[in-house]
C-alpha cells in the first residue's frame, strides 16, 4: 500500500511539473530570441555574476589565441640536411616538389645548422600516412612529424 500512494504522489508531482513548464515549441525559436530582452517578467532574467580573476583568464586566453597562427596537425618531411650546399639543395628539392605536386605546400625552414623541408597541411596522422606512401616512391628518406599547420580555407 505505501509502495502505491508512493508510486502515485510521484506520478502527480511529474505530471504538474511538466504541465507548468512552457516547451521551446511552444515559444518558438525565433521567439526565444527576439523576446530576449524584453517582457523579462514572463521568461526570466539571468545575470552572470563572476569573479575578476576568470574575466582577467578569458582575456588572456583570447590573447594568446590571436597570436596562435595555426593548429596542431602533421606535415611530411621530405629534406633535412645541414651543410654547405644544404641551402641550394633544399630550394632546389622544394622547386622539384612543388612543380610535381602544385596542390600541397611546402615549407623550407632554418634552424641552425639544419634545413628544413616539410610538406602539407593534414590535420590527422592517417592523411599523411597515404599521401606519405606516395612520397615514398620519390623521396625515400620522407617521414610524418608533428607541425604546426594552417588553418584550412574555408
Amino acid at each position: 500500500m505505501q509502495k502505491l500512494i508512493t508510486a502515485l504522489l510521484l506520478v502527480l508531482i511529474t505530471s504538474a511539473i511538466s504541465l507548468a513548464q512552457e516547451t521551446i515549441k511552444d515559444m518558438g525559436f525565433t521567439d526565444m530570441f527576439i523576446i530576449a530582452g524584453e517582457n523579462t517578467a514572463k521568461y526570466g532574467k539571468v545575470e552572470i555574476f563572476s569573479d575578476a580573476k576568470i574575466d582577467k583568464l578569458l582575456q588572456k586566453h583570447i590573447a594568446v589565441n590571436s597570436t596562435n597562427s595555426g593548429l596542431k596537425g602533421f606535415r611530411i618531411q621530405i629534406y633535412f640536411n645541414s651543410g654547405y650546399n644544404s641551402r641550394e639543395e633544399a630550394l632546389r628539392i622544394k622547386s622539384e616538389f612543388e612543380t610535381n605536386y602544385p596542390n600541397a605546400k611546402a615549407y623550407l625552414t632554418h634552424q641552425s645548422p639544419f634545413f628544413r623541408l616539410r610538406v602539407g597541411n593534414f590535420r590527422t596522422r592517417a592523411d599523411a600516412m597515404r599521401f606519405e606512401k606516395e612520397l615514398k616512391l620519390v623521396y625515400r628518406g620522407c617521414w610524418i612529424v608533428e607541425d604546426k599547420i594552417e588553418f584550412p580555407s574555408l
